[in-house]
């Protein structure tokens, strides 16, 4: 296909190929951004990009040394994505992981696919002054006393649904007969997990002390966690074993890579430093002649 050249800009050939470049290495959200553009609309705007490339050179933009800097390290960027680009089939292929290598990863890591265990449980808060928040409260005397009270009413044959609204003070429970269903370890502050995992089933226990105040606790239910068969948690662990091995494969690649230059890596303490290349900025130079009509740009 002939390269046609679309424009001269300060006696530089601007060729279509330069364009077609350009928007092949778009991001997917630039692409779709232009979609729907037509061929003459994106030729114009690159023809628009390439006036301001020029400006920025009679200006003396692409001399100076932040710029020459930014060029360097965009030049890496390129040289390092096309290095990537050529060895990613092989980095690919060595980064997947047999049937084998997963079951070996769940038998080595089978705590980080446990089940969390979970509880069931009434209470009742009363509160005592100094929360976390600053909440108000009753002080530890009358706590206590209010607690020997409505233990009493326990022992009497009171029901958690009418003593949880009448006393207590959490609003996330006490209208549900201060129940707590299919809660999660880890969630509730530790005194009352710790009462939860050690109290009776179906018993009040004696009043636990948190920050928030006092509580009375019926466990009715707890599951322990525990680690599921391997078929049931087979995709999550396949996923887990190959992030691993594409995390060591890359480590490996760019270990490799290090021995294979010259490479040093200097001490902070060394505060070893390369002076600055001093670029000067030239004068602007005079503008050029106004270039014939472009070639085979014309119908």
């Amino acid at each position: 296909k002939e390269d046609r050249v679309i424009a001269r800009i300060d006696g530089v050939a601007i060729q279509e190929s330069e364009m077609e470049l350009l928007y092949a290495n778009l991001t997917p959200q630039q692409k779709q951004a232009m979609a729907g553009q037509d061929r003459e609309k994106l030729l114009n705007n690159y023809i628009e990009f390439r006036v301001l490339v020029a400006k920025a050179k009679r200006l003396g933009i692409d001399k100076s040394p932040d710029f020459q800097k930014k060029h360097r390290l965009n030049g890496f960027q390129l040289m390092a994505a096309e290095l990537l680009q050529k060895e990613g089939d092989a980095l690919q292929k060595k980064s997947q992981v047999t049937d084998e290598e997963v079951k070996a990863y769940f038998e080595g890591n089978k705590d980080a696919f446990k089940t969390q265990g979970k509880f069931n449980a009434r209470h009742i808060l009363v509160k005592t002054k100094g929360g976390p928040n600053g909440e108000s409260g009753l002080s530890e005397d009358d706590a206590k006393k209010k607690l020997a009270g409505i233990q009493a009413e326990f022992a009497k044959g009171a029901k958690w649904d009418d003593l949880a609204k009448q006393h207590s003070e959490d609003p996330g429970s006490k209208d549900k007969g201060g129940l707590y269903e299919g809660i999660a370890f880890g969630q509730f502050v530790p005194e009352f997990e710790a009462a939860v995992k050690k109290q009776e089933i179906g018993k009040v226990g004696e009043p636990v002390k948190s920050t928030f105040g006092y509580h009375l606790i019926q466990v009715e239910s707890r599951t322990d966690a525990e680690v599921p068969a391997f078929d049931a948690v087979k995709e999550q662990v396949k996923q887990k074993a190959m992030q691993v091995k594409q995390e060591m494969t890359w480590k490996a690649f760019v270990e490799a890579a290090k021995k294979e230059v010259d490479f040093t890596l200097v001490p902070k303490d060394a505060k070893e430093t390369k002076p600055a290349a001093k670029a000067a900025v030239p004068a602007a130079k005079p503008a050029a002649k106004p270039a014939k009509k472009a070639e085979g740009a014309g119908k």
